[in-house]
């Protein structure tokens, strides 16, 4: 299981459910002993989007990653199921 990526609501303030939802996902993996990765963490928490759209690594939306971002993710994810 993943957790959701850092993003924003409505372009203005970082989404206010993805902590809640992060927490309650790592909780119920944790409960099921189910793998769980942080894509979260992994993209630097919470406001981390607008550093992505800054880099050009995310969309203007503040939600969807471009290409890059995408491949960097799966890279790590890649990385991560190798260790």
């Amino acid at each position: 299981i993943t957790t959701p990526p850092s993003s924003y609501y409505k372009k203005v303030n970082p989404n206010p459910m993805l902590p809640m939802i992060n927490r309650v996902i790592k909780k119920v993996a944790v409960e099921s002993d189910c793998a769980y990765w942080d894509v979260f963490e992994l993209m630097g928490g919470e406001e981390a989007i607008k550093d992505w759209v800054l880099a050009e690594w995310a969309s203007q939306d503040f939600v969807h990653l471009k290409k890059i971002g995408y491949e960097w993710i799966g890279l790590k994810f890649y990385e991560a199921l190798i260790q």
